[in-house]
């Protein structure tokens, strides 16, 4: 599988496919404009769900870009929710039955946890609402898996696709606030203040904190679509496409993750970047020179486009915010701002540790309970479900990282753990089930490995389609099966 690997996950797109993603991209541009998004935003939403998996790769790129663009008007769903409705009604309508099977892995992994929420959720009174919210969750993943699987080779097409609803939710709305007037701001702006707050930008979805994981992302992810090498035989048009897309993305990406002033996207983006350069010398595809020519290129853009973009204010901002923070954390700067509800939301899972729903005294540096978040998604597992939640939900999120360690040298496989790491740091300062990034990777990576977990399926699979021995009359089942073959 890694000679396979290191041979076929070359870019590769349909004319169709390529005019399919672009509908996708500029429908989703036009919902961040409020005289589209008011009269058409349900239809365009709808519409979306309805065409774009007729390919694989624009229903990647719609199921990561409907996680950021704005929620249509008067809708009870969502649009991440109304993305996988979309992917149901394709399933049902194309009879997937063989897709469907690239979401075990899955769903093997995530069922200890989900039955161990689900019952505590149900025995000690947590209602329905979290179970519910996990459940859509790991649709989001099942919808990326059958996608991921239905590309077959087309790995690093799909990868693409999903930087680019990345990118959608970097650039766009900063871009039009900046330049276009005011964007579509689809939340509760008395409640979270706005998008922007003064001098930090966010998405049409929520504030700044919401940016930062999806521009960390996306910026790790282009900066390791700028080093890979094509394999020979591929036409030479196509490493220029994929070097001028991974630029483009760079340099667009770059100044919004700053805006953000995202700290915990910031060292999400790092981490990222560590993984990716530490076993990047290991890879039969990965060149390091490309990426200086990448530094070089978002170093032009900000030294272009720094006054342009407002970068002192957002940087001045970020710093500023960080002292003032660091001043009242005991335990280090790193903490700062997030040390006081990380302390409540750990004393609430020591409380309960068992069952979970222990007390949670709401500690925040913001000096209200009303805003009070535990801004973890580990805590707030443990809060949910208590240690032992935790610690299913722990090794759920280890799976991948374990099954890949021995294909860090295949350079697709590292451009996606590379991804997945960073979704793994987002997780420590935000929501897993608010952003569902940590669930379309999950999905994605989880086709291209046998988990162990797996190994009784196949051999019984395995051993049902073996030939009967000679001279013993086959049996009924395995007749059938003859018959059918």
């Amino acid at each position: 599988m890694n000679n396979k690997m290191s041979e076929n996950w070359w870019f590769h797109i349909e004319p169709w496919e390529w005019w399919l993603c672009a509908f996708v991209f500029l429908g989703c541009i036009g919902l961040h404009f409020p005289a589209i998004y008011n009269p058409f935003g349900l239809y365009i939403e709808v519409g979306l769900s309805l065409i774009s998996y007729a390919s694989p790769i624009s229903g990647i790129l719609w199921l990561t870009a409907a996680q950021v663009v704005p929620d249509p008007p008067v809708a009870s769903l969502s649009s991440s929710q109304i993305a996988v409705a979309g992917a149901m009604v394709w399933l049902v309508f194309k009879s997937q039955r063989r897709s469907l099977e690239a979401c075990k892995p899955l769903l093997i992994a995530v069922g200890p946890y989900f039955c161990w929420q689900v019952t505590i959720s149900f025995l000690f009174g947590g209602g329905a609402q979290l179970p519910l919210l996990l459940l859509f969750a790991i649709l989001t993943g099942v919808v990326a898996a059958v996608m991921a699987r239905q590309a077959e080779n087309r790995i690093g097409t799909i990868i693409i696709a999903f930087l680019l609803g990345q990118a959608l939710s970097a650039c766009v709305f900063w871009i039009i606030k900046l330049h276009l007037g005011a964007p579509v701001q689809a939340f509760d702006t008395e409640l979270y203040g706005d998008a922007s707050e003064v001098v930090r930008m966010g998405t049409a979805r929520g504030n700044a904190g919401m940016l930062g994981g999806t521009a960390s992302l996306a910026v790790v992810g282009f900066f390791g679509l700028l080093m890979f090498r094509l394999p020979q035989g591929n036409r030479k048009n196509n490493q220029i496409l994929l070097f001028t897309i991974a630029l483009a993305g760079l340099c667009f990406v770059s100044p919004a993750l700053i805006a953000s002033g995202s700290r915990g996207g910031m060292i999400s983006t790092l981490v990222g970047l560590i993984v990716l350069l530490l076993f990047a010398g290991n890879c039969r595809f990965l060149s390091l020179f490309p990426l200086l020519i990448g530094l070089a290129g978002v170093v032009l853009m900000l030294a272009v486009g720094w006054q342009r973009f407002g970068m002192n204010e957002h940087l001045n901002e970020m710093i500023s915010r960080q002292e003032m923070q660091a001043e009242d954390a005991e335990h280090g700067a790193l903490v700062a701002g997030r040390e006081q509800e990380w302390e409540a939301a750990a004393m609430g899972v020591l409380d309960s540790p068992l069952i979970g729903g222990g007390h949670v005294v709401k500690k925040s540096y913001a000096g209200t309970e009303e805003y009070w978040a535990s801004h973890s998604t580990y805590l707030d597992v443990g809060l949910a479900g208590g240690i032992p939640g935790l610690i299913l939900f722990l090794w759920f999120c280890a799976m991948p990282i374990i099954q890949f360690w021995k294909l860090r040298n295949v350079s697709v496989m590292l451009w996606l753990i590379s991804l997945y790491v960073v979704t793994l740091s987002v997780n420590s300062t935000g929501s897993a089930l608010r952003m569902k990034h940590f669930w379309i990777l999950w999905g994605m990576i989880s086709i291209f490995a046998k988990f162990p977990f797996d190994a009784w399926y196949r051999a019984r699979l395995k051993m049902r389609r073996a030939p009967a021995p000679a001279g013993r009359t086959p049996s009924l089942e395995e007749a059938q099966e003859k018959n059918q073959k």
